[in-house]
């Protein structure tokens, strides 16, 4: 008899649209092949709810044999927060909602599944975190800072919120298997005393880049969800830092950079681009490969030292260059300089290494070839939920 299994996530898994509930899809479906009886709990939350994207899940796991979903749509936040607390908010119905299924596993993806199933008892407890909640909550407020110095006055009450993500971390997560999704995070969770493991995380890769034909003039591509720590870090570094220096080796209106993503960009940063020549702000763009081939690297400036960027892995399987900041590599241990990708820790470094993929044909190859194999080595779908299932089964990870 197969073991039963309880899947706890936020959100409406998809198989390419989004962020982590991308690769949720994708860990969910390779879990079902593994062979175990599925229940999948789906936190929602109604203000995002898209009626249309929850049928769509439906009907692809429906005809499939033990496979069960259960959608728990909430108007009310699941966490309560006041500027001096932060407290669970689950209701006993939710509770209610999973009490005939006696699951032997519980895999819950990320912080707020794993505090709601803390009290649920199972044989195995698996969670997978993404950007940890102090981590991301401190950085916001220190770019915040830079953004609007009044905002200082706020710090206090960030430490605490800190402060007490931290402690429950430590009580939510101490009958669980902690998996990281950033390398950066084993050193975070073990100054908790919580034992975590990375693991490189499953991303699809449906579209390649087959016909790569860069422009004549130096162009480049910065895409991402740009409202999230990494874009907003990201802008900062190359409006700031970059920008200056790229203007010094080809002057006003000789280069290109191309921005797009899903949300618009902060006002701050909007209006700093808006006077700049070189910059153009494409909005959604649904065939990002077509955009790709007409580029000669992604640019990748996000300074803050949190979480794994899956634009990163995204450039490395579809075939294109990366230049990325030196502080990508504290979530990705992959990435290898000069290898799979160019890393650089200053604004005239990051230009020079943007330069050398201009001018460098056969380099540029070099790297995507790299940067595609290691793809497939770690974050391949098949061979990253692998590493997953290894660890749930208790086996040792090579």
């Amino acid at each position: 008899m197969s073991q039963s299994m309880l899947i706890i996530n936020a959100g409406i898994p998809h198989p390419n649209r989004g962020a982590s509930v991308v690769l949720f899809y994708h860990y969910i479906k390779h879990l079902h092949a593994a062979g175990y009886n599925i229940l999948n709990l789906l936190l929602i939350d109604k203000q995002h709810f898209g009626e249309a994207a929850l049928t769509e899940y439906r009907t692809k796991h429906a005809p499939q044999e033990n496979f069960q979903i259960e959608a728990y749509l909430h108007d009310q936040p699941l966490i309560h927060r006041s500027r001096f607390n932060i407290t669970s908010n689950f209701p006993e119905e939710l509770y209610e909602q999973i009490k005939g299924f006696q699951a032997d596993i519980i895999v819950c993806f990320d912080t707020i599944p794993a505090w709601f199933a803390a009290k649920i008892p199972a044989e195995k407890k698996v969670v997978w975190l993404g950007d940890l909640h102090f981590q991301t909550e401190w950085h916001h407020a220190l770019y915040a800072i830079r953004e609007n110095p009044r905002q200082v006055t706020g710090i206090p009450f960030v430490w605490r919120s800190c402060s007490q993500w931290r402690q429950i971390y430590r009580e939510a997560l101490q009958d669980f298997t902690v998996v990281v999704s950033s390398k950066s995070s084993e050193q975070h969770m073990a100054a908790l005393r919580i034992q975590a493991q990375y693991l490189p995380y499953p991303w699809p890769n449906e579209d390649v880049v087959t016909e790569y034909n860069p422009r004549k003039t130096p162009t480049f591509l910065f895409f991402g969800s740009l409202v999230g720590l990494g874009s907003r870090s990201a802008f900062h570094f190359m409006i700031k830092k970059v920008y200056p220096e790229l203007v010094k080796l080809w002057g006003t209106g000789g280069f290109k950079i191309y921005i797009t993503g899903m949300r618009q960009m902060p006002g701050w940063a909007r209006d700093a681009i808006a006077a700049l020549p070189e910059f153009e702000f494409l909005g959604f763009v649904d065939n990002l490969e077509d955009l790709l081939a007409n580029c000669h690297a992604v640019m990748v400036p996000i300074r803050v030292p949190v979480g794994n960027r899956s634009r990163i892995v995204t450039a490395m399987a579809k075939g294109i260059p990366i230049v990325a900041h030196v502080n990508t590599r504290l979530g990705n241990p992959d990435l290898e300089d000069g290898v799979n990708c160019f890393l650089a820790n200053n604004g005239r470094d990051f230009a020079k290494k943007m330069q050398r993929l201009y001018v460098d044909a056969e380099l540029r190859q070099r790297i995507i070839i790299a940067a595609k194999d290691c793809y497939n080595r770690k974050f391949a779908p098949q061979t990253a939920t692998s590493f997953l299932i290894d660890i749930i089964k208790d086996k040792t990870r090579v």
